[in-house]
């Protein structure tokens, strides 16, 4: 059980590292500060802090999204899947700034460029199926 709310946490810090990252990006080219992808990951951290049903249901929604978007360069033209590609594709501005100022180990590095990824399968395989089991909803933990 403490290994949800570890890494739930773990995943928190890296989206509001990230999103500092891509505030930090935005500003520096004379950007609004404020754009979709950090809509996403503002919506995302509060979607992991607030157990509702609603918030479950948008992660759900942004993990299907994720590995929908994995093969659509089959379905789509290159233009149109990059553009949604650094739209909804967590990490690219963190781990850019970490492999340039910080370190360049392959280990760091690969995690957090492929954020998305990783926390879609959290989402999928750890954190609905916590929030499923906290409210009794499957079956051999159900209250007669």
């Amino acid at each position: 059980m403490k290994i949800v709310y570890i890494l739930r946490f773990i995943f928190i810090g890296l989206l509001f590292l990230d999103f500092i990252a891509h505030c930090y990006v935005n500003i520096s080219i004379n950007k609004f500060f404020i754009d979709s992808t950090n809509l996403i990951i503002i919506l995302l951290i509060v979607s992991l802090l607030i157990e509702k049903s609603l918030f479950s249901v948008i992660l759900f929604l942004y993990a299907v999204v994720v590995c929908l978007l994995n093969f659509s360069p089959m379905f789509m033209s290159e233009k149109a899947v990059e553009k949604i590609y650094y739209n909804m594709f967590l990490g690219l501005e963190l781990s850019s700034y970490i492999r340039i100022n910080i370190s360049n180990k392959y280990w760091l590095v690969n995690p957090i460029m492929n954020l998305s990824f990783y926390l879609a399968g959290y989402i999928v395989f750890l954190e609905i199926p916590f929030r499923q089991y906290k409210k009794h909803l499957f079956p051999f933990n159900r209250k007669s």
